[in-house]
């Protein structure tokens, strides 16, 4: 996927940073809402 790509090389996101299954899903939002806005303000 190009997202995860996007994430691991652009915004140096290869890992989390804590543990347990929600934290790490909130973590996860927060990285693709970056990802997200990124492209929401290249398009404007």
């Amino acid at each position: 996927e190009p997202v995860f790509g996007f994430l691991k090389a652009n915004l140096r996101f290869t890992r989390f940073s804590v543990r347990g299954k929600s934290k790490v899903e909130n973590e996860m939002g927060l990285a693709l809402m970056a990802v997200n806005l990124r492209k929401f303000t290249a398009i404007n």
